[in-house]
Parts: structure tokens; sequence; C-alpha cells
């Protein structure tokens, strides 16, 4: 059967992520207007398979309490996903984390076992693979060997770090994806490709219909899963076209050669801070670097206001942008070379200014600071 253009190029580019990410091309999916929406479309299916009911007879008709979890380090999409999804605040159960920020896989073990002899019915877990603040990889396959005992939907959002799965290096990392029942991916970010580019993989392709198909008779019909029935969206842009494009002309080994060099300049950023005696935040893996600067003799608050100073100052320098984040109770200066461009220049001359702008918000020259890691 024919195939618009943007349909035909759409379907390849299913079939390429789907072998990145699942090892096969038999996954099914789409592209989304972001990585929320993909969320959105996941947990949809998720709470379809679990609550069957809910379709036709609404939230009243489950009688025990579904329970979605994730780590407290997530993006805040989940979270607003379940309140679209009318899970409410208590649906949505935040995991602490070890370390960088990973989910702690023992207490989300004992918190399903604790939701269900209160009589609550978990039904999903969100596992990342990069997260927005800290760059952290969840343990997907302990995670998704936890979802297979307790009859679990894992649905794993890799919008920020699923870039490294094209990296051999990062396929044991990665290890246990290619079980997910969904995964998100924003090829507009470390893919490079501009807004708006996100897609959603599914492993078992009839989720999709049994979610999401309608009968419309105002529709021409055919023997083919238009995306419409297996979505939330009707319209939608043609922006595979652009993907596909970029791939093919381009190719992955472009894209692999960056994200790789990202990472290398991520370290390497790490690595000159520290020589400004700049406090690092160990094991950073991704492209993600995030620091302190603790003049000697300061408080925690105050400390944590200079951060905040700092990265505006930077800001309104116009040049350089970048956050901060709260890990572990602190503000982190946190940087994110996400560039097809940056190169090593860039990060000397970057980590230079950040010492003098970090200086001047604190009135002490870096003679009189003492670095500890």
């Amino acid at each position: 059967m024919r195939l618009s253009a943007a349909a035909a190029a759409e379907r390849e580019i299913v079939a390429a992520f789907s072998r990145l990410a699942f090892g096969h091309g038999e996954s099914s999916g789409m592209m989304l207007p972001g990585g929320s929406y993909a969320t959105l479309q996941a947990l949809a299916m998720a709470r379809a398979r679990h609550f069957p009911e809910w379709s036709s007879l609404g939230p009243a008709s489950v009688k025990s309490r579904p329970v979605l979890y994730t780590s407290d380090a997530s993006h805040f999409s989940v979270s607003r996903a379940a309140q679209v999804l009318g899970l409410g605040e208590n649906g949505v159960t935040s995991i602490g984390t070890r370390g960088r920020g990973a989910m702690d896989r023992d207490a989300l073990e004992q918190r399903i076992e604790r939701d269900r002899a209160e009589g609550a019915r978990p039904f999903a877990v969100v596992a990342t693979l990069g997260t927005t603040g800290t760059g952290a990889i969840d343990p997907v396959d302990a995670l998704a060997d936890s979802c297979r005992r307790h009859g679990l939907w894992l649905h794993v959002d890799a919008c920020y770090g699923g870039g490294a799965l094209l990296l051999d290096r990062f396929r044991t990392r990665f290890s246990g994806i290619e079980h997910a029942d969904s995964i998100a991916l924003d090829p507009h970010k470390w893919f490079f490709l501009p807004l708006t580019h996100s897609l959603l993989l599914v492993r078992d392709p009839g989720a999709e219909l049994s979610t999401f198909d309608v009968g419309a008779t105002y529709i021409p019909h055919r023997a083919n899963r238009d995306a419409y029935r297996r979505g939330i969206p009707t319209s939608r842009r043609a922006s595979p076209l652009t993907l596909w494009m970029a791939l093919r002309a381009h190719g992955w080994e472009t894209i692999r050669e960056a994200v790789r060099r990202n990472i290398t300049l991520a370290r390497a950023l790490e690595q000159r801070l520290r020589e400004h005696r700049f406090r690092v935040l160990p094991d950073g893996e991704l492209s993600i670097a995030c620091v302190r600067w603790e003049p000697p003799g300061w408080g925690h608050r105050e400390s944590d206001d200079l951060q905040n100073r700092i990265a505006a100052k930077a800001i309104e320098s116009g040049e350089a942008w970048f956050s901060t984040v709260n890990h572990d109770g602190r503000n982190w200066l946190r940087l994110n070379i996400l560039n097809l461009y940056t190169r090593s220049h860039h990060v000397k001359r970057f980590a230079e200014r950040l010492a003098q702008w970090a200086r001047e918000e604190s009135r002490l020259p870096v003679a009189d600071t003492e670095y500890t890691d």
C-alpha cells in the first residue's frame, strides 16, 4: 500500500531507532511534538493495559488506587502526565536515589510491596537514562527485572541520554532498555535535530491500537494502521521528513562522533574547573557537568545563593547560558554540552570566564580559596 512521504519516512525512522534501542526493527511508534507528549502517550497505554475498565467506565470503576513509580530526580513531565491521566498526586510515588541521582532499586521493591499490602495497584515504572538535572543513569536492567516480576509497564525516558546509545561503551550501562514497554527519545536534543523532534517507541504494536483506535466513519479507513488510530494526535507536522533527510545526509557516524566529543569535553570541563578550585560532582558519565564554587567559611544557604548569582551573572553577560540544579540538598551549577560545534577552546574560555564570574560574585581572589573534592 502506498504511503505519503512523511509516513514512509516515519516508518523507516521508527525501525532505525527501534534497532538502536530494542536491538530489532519490529517495534511500533511515532514522532510526537516533545518528550512530554511521548511520556503521556506511553503512560496512557500503561493505564489501558492494567485498567481496561477505565476507558469505558471512568476512574470510579477502578476499585484500588493506581500507583506509578518514578525517581525523585525524574523529569516533571512524568507527574504532569499523571495529572492529565487522572491519577492525581497520590498516584505518583517518587523513589529515592543514590549517588548522582539514579533510582534506588531496593527502595522501589520495598515500596511496591508496601503499596500492594495496603491495597493499592502498582502498574508502571518510569526509568530515566540521563536525568535532566545531573545526567544520572537509572539501573534499567534491574528495574526491568522488577517490572517483569511484578507485572508492571516499564517506560524509559531516554529523551536526553538516548544519544549515548550510539556509543559501544554505553551499551552495558543502558542494558535492560530492550525490555522496556515504551521508550521516549528526543532527536532534537542529543541527535542535534531542530525543534521539535520527539519519538515514542512501543515494544508491543498492539498496545497502541487497543488504547487509541477509533471508528471515525468520516475518515477514509485503510488497512494500514494510520497514526490517528495509534496515538493521541490526529493532525501532525511532517517532521519525520526532516529527521529522515538529516540521517540520510549525515549518517549515524556524524552524530556518534558529536556525542562522543560532547562527553569528552564535559570531562575536560570538569578537570579545568577543578584546577580553578571548583567542587565537581563526581561520577559524571554523559555531557552534564555539575560544579559548585564554595568560598571557605561560607554557610550552606549563603553558598547555595552564590551559585544562583553566578548563573545569573553568566546569563546577563550574554556569553553563556546554563542553569542551577538542586541535588542532594545543595545547589549546583549545571553545565550541559549539547552542541555539534563546541570545541576544546570553547571549554577553556568558558572555564576561565566562569572562574572570573565566581570570583566577582564572591569578592574573593581564587588564591584565597581552598579546593576540596
